[in-house]
């Protein structure tokens, strides 16, 4: 998080929720994300206006696979067409890497393993809309 000192975090911030200490918040007073850094990553929340979270919970659920525990959490998470098992089921409960790009967007980084297809994101504040874009990256080797 080299970058964080030099932005405004006022617009984005870290936050705690639903009991995870290192999410980060950002808003553009019309829409809110919040996004998961302890695993992930995830969008946890979105709302418009101050309304209610319209994206589930399901904070208990667990599935049993041959690359270890996933846990679907809930909110929003890419999937890779065509879905896959084990593959699309790739545990993504490791903490995230996160750095301020500028003063209105994030970059996200999961952590990188030999079947990780998530490579990162960004996620920009302008005044109509947050954005959310992802980056795949195919491991060059994989069984799966």
């Amino acid at each position: 998080m080299s970058a964080a000192n030099a932005y405004n975090w006022s617009l984005i911030g870290k936050i705690e929720y639903l009991g995870f200490p290192n999410c980060i918040e950002i808003s553009n007073g019309d829409a809110k994300l919040i996004i998961s850094t302890d695993f992930g990553p995830r969008i946890l929340f979105y709302a418009l206006d101050a309304g209610e979270n319209i994206l589930g919970w399901h904070g208990e659920a667990e599935v049993k696979t041959e690359l270890g525990l996933w846990k679907p959490y809930g909110g929003h998470r890419l999937w890779i067409a065509p879905e896959n098992m084990p593959r699309s089921y790739a545990p993504d409960n490791a903490g995230v890497k996160y750095s301020m790009e500028t003063e209105f967007s994030v970059r996200f980084i999961q952590r990188q393993t030999p079947i990780s297809l998530i490579r990162g994101g960004s996620l920009k504040r302008n005044p109509s809309a947050c954005v959310w874009t992802k980056v795949i990256n195919r491991p060059r080797r994989s069984a799966y």
